[in-house]
């Protein structure tokens, strides 16, 4: 739950942020370079993702994380991030939102795209802040936006990333990092226990089910906006 919340949280917000920072550029030639740069990243496997971090991560001569540091104190001890359980959140965050940010910001480019450029001029001539244009234009605009991909961001709340939290991990901290989708695969082709995890498996289904209907059910009754 701490990493699904968490995970949640940063992926929701950020490309959200961004698509923001983007529309407020003037000058679509660096706009185009700094999406393009944003959205590689997305087509980098995880298992390569989990190779870049553990090399810059590491104690050996490639850690650019301890290079840096050291560089900034010589006297300091060079730390093996990825052998210690309470770094794995804060690298589950950061390497998600590095990998993903850039793509899940489409939608909110296309939705931007939709907001009446009409309105922006009216608030503009009315006195109107560059602030206030944002909160009283642009984020009502992406209000529908917004709740669909909330809905969805919810129901994934109990099945985080397999794949990533699978390729950050390794035996030292794997028992404290278990999630759900890892432990059933564990479970499941490793020690041979099919109806168990088939169990656990329907059992997240049938939960993330229950989530998307109720936050569906709430979102319609206080924006109107839904996917059912």
């Amino acid at each position: 739950m701490l990493y699904s919340v968490t995970m949640m949280v940063a992926t929701f917000t950020a490309p959200l942020v961004l698509a923001l920072m983007l529309n407020e550029l003037r000058s679509e030639r660096f706009k185009r370079m700094v999406q393009t740069s944003s959205y590689i990243p997305h087509f980098v496997s995880w298992v390569t993702v989990a190779g870049l971090f553990y090399m810059f991560l590491t104690v050996d001569a490639t850690g650019i994380v301890n290079n840096l540091r050291q560089l900034i104190d010589p006297d300091a001890t060079r730390i093996s991030y990825m052998q210690d359980a309470k770094n794995f959140l804060p690298v589950l965050v950061i390497s998600e939102v590095w990998k993903e940010t850039g793509w899940g910001t489409i939608l909110y480019l296309a939705a931007l795209t939709g907001i009446d450029p009409q309105q922006y001029e009216a608030a503009q001539v009315d006195g109107a802040s560059r602030l206030q244009r944002l909160l009283y234009i642009t984020l009502p605009g992406l209000t529908p936006t917004m709740c669909i991909l909330l809905i969805f961001s919810l129901s994934g709340l109990f099945s985080t990333n397999f794949d990533q939290v699978f390729n950050m991990q390794n035996k030292m901290i794997r028992m404290e990092t278990d999630t759900i989708g890892v432990y059933t695969y564990y479970q499941g082709l490793v020690s041979g226990q099919y109806a168990y995890s088939a169990a656990v498996g329907l059992f997240q289904g049938l939960i993330s089910f229950i989530l998307i209907m109720l936050t569906n059910a709430i979102t319609k009754r206080l924006s109107n906006v839904g996917i059912i």
